[in-house]
């Protein structure tokens, strides 16, 4: 998925993802099994796959992977931060 082709409701569907299932999109970059994830984190594997498919879910994507990426892109590039804005950072005078 282009950076350019995410609108106002994707990235309010990437606020609405809880803490839990962002922290098992993030160890899904770092290519960990559901069964490690779940060592990692003290849970059972069937709560990891829950929270990943409601992350898939509330994102619309059916990869795991691509809807880390895609959190992950935008984390980086301060897209998904309180007050963030497409205006140009000097835009104050």
């Amino acid at each position: 998925m282009k950076m350019d082709a995410i609108d106002e409701s994707m990235r309010a569907a990437i606020l609405r993802l809880t803490t839990a299932e962002r922290e098992c999109l993030q160890r899904c970059l770092n290519h960990q099994t559901a069964k490690q994830m779940a060592i990692d984190l003290g849970i059972s594997p069937h709560a990891v796959e829950k929270r990943l498919k409601m992350a898939r879910a509330k994102l619309g994507l059916s990869s795991s992977l691509e809807a880390a990426k895609l959190v992950e892109s935008l984390e980086r590039c301060g897209r998904l931060g309180p007050g963030s804005s497409d205006l140009p950072p000097d835009h104050a005078r």
